[in-house]
C-alpha cells in the first residue's frame, strides 16, 4: 500500500479534481437525526511529506445555509483491488480499480458558535492504468457500481459523526459525491419520479427544498491557501 501512495498522488482524487466536479465538487448528504441536509467540500488537500498516507484537508461545509470553514486529515489505512471489475478509462480499455478505506477527522473553526469536529470513516475509489494514469472512475463497468462496496459507485464517501466542542453532543453524518446512491440507506423513498432523480417533497423541511437551485454556495469566496 505505502509503495503505490508513494508513486501515485491520491490528494487531487480525495479533492475531487474531475471535469465532473468542476460544476458539482461538493460532496451532499445527511447530518443529525432529522436527517437535515449538509454539504462538504474539500478546498484542498496535500499529501504529506513524509507520510503518503496522510494528507492534509482544508475545506468548508454548509449546514442550515451557514458555511464554516474546516480544517483536517485524511489517513488511508487500506487499500482493495478490485480485481473482478473492469473500467472504461479515456487512456485505455481496462485499468484496476481500487478502493482506499480511511479514517478520518476535520475540525470546525471554533470562531462559530456550535461548532465541533467531523470524524469517522473515508472511501475512495480509483484506477490506475497501464500507462500510469490515476484518476477517479468517471464511468465504471461491473462489481464496483454495488451497493455492497464501501462507496456504493458514487466515488467518495464519508460516514462518521459530528460532535460539538464543549457539549460532546453527537449527531452521525453520511455523505457522497452522489446523494441517490445512499439516500436509500436514510430514505426508502427519498427520490421520486424517473430512476429516483428528485428530492421527494415531504422531506422539504430538512433542508431538501433547494436541492436542486444549483446554488454554488463554495464560489462565493476565494479557495485558502494550505501550508504544511
Amino acid at each position: 500500500m505505502l509503495a503505490l501512495l508513494q508513486n501515485f498522488d491520491l490528494a487531487p482524487l480525495w479533492a475531487a479534481d474531475t471535469a465532473f466536479s468542476d460544476g458539482y465538487p461538493t460532496m451532499v448528504g445527511f447530518l443529525g437525526h432529522d436527517h437535515y441536509s449538509v454539504s462538504l467540500l474539500f478546498d484542498e488537500v496535500a499529501r504529506d511529506i513524509n507520510q503518503p498516507q496522510l494528507f492534509h484537508v482544508r475545506g468548508r461545509d454548509r449546514f442550515h445555509k451557514i458555511i464554516t470553514p474546516f480544517e483536517g486529515t485524511i489517513q488511508i489505512q487500506r487499500i482493495a483491488d478490485f480485481d473482478s471489475c473492469y473500467v472504461q478509462a479515456p487512456e485505455e480499455d481496462s485499468a484496476r480499480v481500487y478502493t482506499a478505506s480511511a479514517v478520518f477527522t476535520f475540525k470546525q473553526a471554533k470562531q462559530r458558535q456550535g461548532a465541533g469536529v467531523f470524524s469517522g470513516q473515508a472511501f475512495l475509489d480509483f484506477y490506475i492504468t497501464n500507462k500510469g494514469y490515476c484518476r477517479t472512475p468517471e464511468v465504471v463497468m461491473g462489481g464496483i457500481i454495488d451497493k455492497h462496496t464501501p462507496t456504493k459507485g458514487s466515488g467518495r464517501l464519508l460516514r462518521g459523526a459530528w460532535t460539538g466542542y464543549g457539549t460532546g453532543d453527537s449527531k452521525p453524518f453520511l455523505v457522497a459525491n452522489d446523494l441517490f446512491v445512499i439516500a436509500p440507506e436514510v430514505y426508502s423513498d427519498f427520490g421520486v419520479g424517473d430512476r429516483g432523480t428528485q428530492v421527494n417533497p415531504k422531506y422539504a423541511k430538512q433542508g431538501w427544498t433547494d436541492y436542486w437551485e444549483n446554488e454554488e454556495w463554495w464560489a462565493a469566496s476565494p479557495k485558502p491557501s494550505l501550508s504544511l
